[in-house]
């Protein structure tokens, strides 16, 4: 997303748990980062089930948030 400097920026993430009897494994957590386009990290997160996230643009420009799940087992699509 194009984000303005001096921006304030927010985001609220959750990973939906597809068996709300167990506990969520570790393989099945997230990693999330949010980056600029210089590269700068603004936020990172990891092994995480929830989150959030605010800060304000340093920098102007597009912005990109990530999130993966590095060992997913069992693998699915």
């Amino acid at each position: 997303e194009d984000i303005k400097q001096n921006a304030m920026t927010v985001g609220k993430y959750h990973v939906v748990n597809p068996n709300e009897a167990q506990p969520l494994t570790d393989d099945r957590k997230l990693v999330v980062r949010v980056t600029s386009t210089a590269g700068n990290t603004f936020h990172y997160s990891d092994k995480v089930e929830s989150g959030q996230f605010a800060f304000v643009a340093g920098e102007g420009g597009d912005f990109m948030t990530c999130f993966w799940v590095p060992d997913h087992k069992p693998q699915v699509t």
